[in-house]
């Protein structure tokens, strides 16, 4: 089967634009803002005497999600927009914002620099958010904060003010868009429609759906580190092999056959 892997930076790696947001984030975007979008991909572990390796593997869809990460990569002009370019760029643009919501709460003097020109004649009344996820999806929806109102703070944390118009999508009203997010129960399972776009189409949807993703796709690393494969070299020649490790755990009888292979693959 066909995989594209998409490895987690490395310590070495220089610094871009999508190696910062890795390591700001602690999960690579591509392979979160790919999932939100419907390709799948799955984690991967390898450990050996080079250290770790985190991959995620795409493993459907492999051209549409090749051109998606090089189009990002390019700042979006890496030729024709690719299908489902506008979901994948709401995902990416809700997880940098994230992540500048992240660094702004642990420095509140370190205003993001949009956030920085946002000193136009303030609206009222403004709306405050105090949760994260919310904030960011809001935040990369054209709804730039409001610097001078941060940092205020509730019992769980930091609450951002927002003015009622979007910059990016002139239709957008801010209470429409809390609106939908806090549906009564009854109306839960009901298609969201925002102004512009079809029930459950407009990006500030998917760009929500993928910084809720974070915290799953967090998880699927570390049990992916718990039961990582394993890299081995051969001392006496350019042999190698990659198994799983509970495949090598000493005193498993199950595996004591496979382990003798291996020992002669490597010793020959």
């Amino acid at each position: 089967m066909q995989r594209l892997p998409i490895s987690f930076p490395a310590k070495s790696a220089p610094s871009t634009p999508v190696v910062d947001l890795a390591r700001a984030l602690g999960v690579h975007p591509f392979a979160v803002a790919l999932a939100t979008i419907g390709i799948s991909v799955e984690a991967d572990a390898l450990v050996g005497d080079f250290g770790e390796e985190l991959t995620w593997w795409v493993t459907n869809r492999l051209s549409d999600a090749q051109a998606l990460c090089i189009r990002w990569e390019h700042g979006g002009a890496a030729g024709e927009a690719p299908a489902q370019w506008e979901q994948f760029s709401a995902c990416m643009r809700a997880l940098d914002c994230m992540a500048q919501l992240q660094k702004w709460a642990a420095s509140p003097h370190d205003v993001p620099a949009d956030i920085r020109r946002n000193v136009e004649p303030r609206e009222v009344p403004l709306q405050g958010v105090a949760n994260p996820p919310v904030a960011a999806a809001i935040y990369s929806a054209g709804f730039v904060p409001i610097p001078e109102v941060f940092p205020a703070t509730s019992d769980r944390g930091p609450v951002w003010a927002f003015p009622q118009n979007s910059t990016a999508y002139p239709a957008l009203r801010l209470d429409a868009v809390i609106a939908a997010i806090q549906r009564p129960t009854e109306s839960i399972m009901e298609a969201v429609t925002l102004p512009g776009y079809p029930p459950e189409e407009h990006p500030f949807l998917y760009g929500l759906q993928c910084v809720l993703n974070l915290p799953g796709f967090a998880a699927l690393q570390e049990a992916a580190r718990k039961a990582p494969r394993v890299g081995l070299r051969s001392k006496y020649s350019q042999r190698s092999a990659i198994v799983s490790a509970d495949s090598i755990r000493e005193g498993r009888k199950d595996t004591a056959a496979f382990r003798d292979r291996l020992h002669r693959h490597l010793t020959a």
